[in-house]
């Protein structure tokens, strides 16, 4: 029942536990046990909506608009950590302001970026290490992936970095502002890259755009069967 109000910007499944997390428009975390559908804990601290979810383990990392990424011990009640980018000097972007739209986690690190800049935090100490210094106007998706950090937002670009801000490889987009990319490795390597426009891009080398998946725009379907159509 108190799903029926808030819209939900981030899920996130934790396969081992059987747990789906909800971050809500409500700036609340919901957590439901998938198989028997019960809602186990709402996870409440942030003062404005949740943006995006993002669990390693025990830990979950969330970022909200009202500019906090905390970070939850998820056998505690409360949050145990909490950073916020845009105090930061070598971070913040006062014009973008202080949301933050992204946050991913690894053992050791952990990466952000919305209105700050996209930016690399050492997991224990919450020290940030690196500011990426990127061409775009706010952070929508962030990611570890090997060795490496990928991200995109209101750019023209989905950008692969080292650790240290070196680009590896720009992927022109065919969106003004990416909001997904997804990745799978098995059975075919392949990443997806969606935003803003009607287009999604395909790089199945992801350091390069392959195809275009273009939607025709939505028309009213007649009694003759006609819908969208589907073209590369």
């Amino acid at each position: 029942d108190a799903l029926e109000k808030p819209d939900v910007n981030s899920l996130i499944f934790d396969k081992t536990k059987g747990l789906l997390y909800a971050g809500c428009g409500d700036n609340k975390i919901y957590v439901f046990n998938l198989e028997s559908r019960q809602l186990l804990r709402t996870m409440e601290g942030h003062e404005d909506f949740i943006h995006c979810l993002h669990n390693l383990g025990n830990i979950l990392a969330s970022a909200s608009e009202d500019g906090l990424v905390k970070l939850w011990d998820l056998r505690q009640k409360e949050p145990t950590k909490s950073l916020q980018p845009h105090l930061k000097q070598e971070v913040a972007r006062p014009a973008l302001g202080k949301w933050v739209g992204t946050v991913a986690l690894s053992e050791d690190w952990l990466l952000c970026g919305g209105g700050p800049r996209l930016s690399l935090w050492h997991l224990r100490t919450l020290d940030v290490t690196t500011a990426f210094n990127l061409d775009d106007n706010g952070i929508h998706v962030a990611m570890f992936y090997d060795d490496r950090v990928m991200a995109g937002g209101a750019s023209p670009h989905f950008y692969h970095l080292n650790y240290s801000g070196d680009v590896y490889a720009q992927v022109p987009s065919s969106s003004t502002t990416i909001y997904s990319a997804v990745y799978q490795e098995f059975p075919h390597k392949v990443m997806c890259l969606a935003g803003s426009s009607n287009k999604i891009d395909l790089c199945t080398n992801f350091s390069y755009r392959d195809q275009v998946l273009s939607f025709s725009p939505y028309i009213k379907p007649s009694t003759r069967g006609d819908y969208p159509r589907l073209s590369y």
